[in-house]
């Protein structure tokens, strides 16, 4: 027994019989080498390696700047996008109501009228009669939406 503590107390490790160490608990001399050699190099680079992580730092910050501009002014331009499309939304309720209130307004003038009173003022108070064959007469314009009449049209 006292042969094993002392190879507990040698390698602070319990070792038993035929089987081998634990060697993680101890690195290997290569592997400390490795590292005092990666740690030496890593000094020298160092510098280079903070002035890309500035730079990708910087390029990162400005993508963000434009994307955040970008959205702001997307952001707006859909605002006022929407109040335009509820102005012509409410324009258009309001048109519609005009629309309707002229339609009744006309109904209603329409269904006042009485033709026969009017035909009644028109021949008995004024002399007005209908035209006879030979009374109408009809001549070119010559094309034009309109006439312009610089002597008495020929009877």
């Amino acid at each position: 027994m006292t042969e094993e503590r002392s190879r507990i107390n040698r390698y602070n490790t319990y070792q038993d019989g035929s089987a081998a160490r634990d060697l993680s608990v101890m690195p290997l001399p290569e592997e400390r080498t490795h590292t005092v050699r990666r740690r030496i190099v890593r000094k020298g680079v160092h510098k280079e390696e903070s002035r890309k992580n500035i730079k990708m730092l910087m390029l990162v910050l400005g993508v963000s700047a434009v994307l955040f501009i970008l959205c702001a002014q997307y952001l707006g331009a859909r605002g006022i996008y929407s109040e335009k499309a509820l102005e012509v939304e409410n324009l258009q309720k309001e048109l519609k109501e005009i629309t309707m209130g002229n339609d009744e307004m006309e109904d209603d003038i329409n269904t006042n009228i009485d033709y026969k009173q009017i035909y009644d003022t028109v021949t008995n108070d004024y002399g007005m009669v209908y035209p006879g064959d030979g009374q109408i007469r009809t001549y070119d314009a010559g094309g034009e939406g309109y006439a312009r009449q610089y002597k008495d049209i020929p009877g």
